[in-house]
């Protein structure tokens, strides 16, 4: 009989590529990996750094530097980027509809905050890979480690169309299913809730006979209303709900 071992993440063969990370570049170049709307990258680029705030609330300036925008050589003195500060910059992403927001708080090194230009912080691959692989193994994004190479191949990810379109899914599904969670429990706490929910569509005598997008829509008006932030586009729910029943 074998004793059962601890499971062991096989280091993958990686490229690094030549250039950093732009922290203003990031979540386009994971959109166009995960092949999303930039709302559901946005998204994911902040549960890549969540795992990251037990061990890593600050990361140092050899994996997150401020430079200057036009020269990423350059290096100014803080005291590293707050984990928590780089995951509300892409939720802002995510929740700002009308224009990208271009700053994040830093701190240098006497304390004091100021805002920098996102297109001043850099990421180094190498470094930055490695924080993640410790964190969630081997699932770093390919464009952090070897996205020059591959552009220089043509563009080509080296990930298959499968695994592209399991990524994306894995991510909708962890956000929908995180928002409906916070609903219930919103509901469950507050009486004014449960007046949202019968008051929306989904409660009224034919809500069984709607379609998926009519029920996408009263379940992000749901999610507004009780101020539910990480909820999916109303056609991005509707794609994971089920179709009108024949009959109802």
């Amino acid at each position: 009989m074998t004793s059962s071992q601890p499971k062991r993440y096989v280091r993958r063969h990686l490229v690094m590529r030549d250039t950093p990370v732009r922290l203003s570049e990031f979540v386009d170049e994971y959109r166009q990996e995960l092949r999303c709307s930039r709302e559901e990258a946005a998204f994911a680029s902040a549960d890549i750094f969540r795992p990251l705030m037990a061990g890593h609330t600050v990361l140092s300036v050899e994996t997150c530097r401020v430079a200057n925008v036009l020269d990423h050589e350059a290096h100014r003195d803080t005291g590293g980027l707050q984990a928590v500060r780089l995951i509300r910059y892409f939720e802002l992403q995510a929740l700002s509809k009308s224009k990208r927001e271009p700053f994040i708080l830093v701190e240098d090194d006497s304390g004091i905050e100021l805002p920098v230009s996102d297109a001043a912080i850099y990421f180094s691959p190498s470094l930055l890979t490695r924080l993640i692989e410790e964190h969630l193994g081997p699932q770093t994004p390919h464009f952090i480690c070897n996205g020059d190479f591959y552009k220089k191949q043509g563009g080509d990810a080296p990930a298959t169309e499968k695994e592209q379109l399991r990524l994306r899914e894995i991510h909708t599904v962890q956000r929908l299913t995180g928002a409906l969670v916070a609903m219930v429990a919103a509901a469950a706490r507050q009486d004014e809730a449960c007046r949202v929910i019968l008051n929306s569509k989904i409660c009224e005598k034919d809500s069984a006979g709607k379609g998926p997008y009519a029920i996408a829509e009263s379940l992000a008006f749901i999610a507004d209303r009780l101020g539910i932030s990480d909820f999916p586009d109303t056609d991005t729910v509707a794609r994971y709900l089920p179709l009108k029943r024949k009959g109802a």
